[in-house]
């Protein structure tokens, strides 16, 4: 197969009934030329606490790793609601700090 029957395909199974609309939207977004993407992941995220985490040994660990891909979610969602200032590390450590700060863990 070369990538225009791929496409194709994928087409084709984005006007499907029975899959999730956020599938679809993702399949969409992939094959449209008009969009990029630009990924963050769950790894940035332990990449950022294990960073903190070494300024800090004696308090450390500080997060709860189960929590990074809600975290992930919740950022990704909030910067399509308000784009204007987009997502840099500051954010994702935002992000870390409201939802996986593990209790009592100062």
């Amino acid at each position: 197969m070369n990538d225009l029957m791929y496409i194709d395909l994928i087409k084709s199974l984005v006007k499907q009934h029975d899959i999730s609309p956020d599938l679809r939207a993702r399949l969409g977004y992939a094959i449209d030329d008009r969009f990029r993407a630009i990924w963050w992941s769950v790894d940035d995220f332990e990449h950022r606490a294990w960073t903190i985490e070494a300024d800090n040994p004696e308090t450390a660990p500080l997060f709860d790793r189960s929590k990074f891909t809600e975290a992930l979610e919740c950022m990704c969602h909030d910067a399509g609601e308000d784009p204007d200032y987009g997502i840099t590390w500051d954010t994702v450590d935002q992000y870390l700090e409201h939802f996986c700060r593990l209790e009592g863990v100062s």
